[in-house]
């Protein structure tokens, strides 16, 4: 899996459950 954009990570992450755990590994 590529690594999108940021804004394309945020865009997806708000729209999932998963944005949970990106934000723990973002944050």
């Amino acid at each position: 899996m590529t690594a999108p954009p940021p804004i394309a990570i945020y865009v997806d992450a708000d729209a999932c459950p998963v944005k949970d755990e990106i934000f723990k590994v973002a944050g």
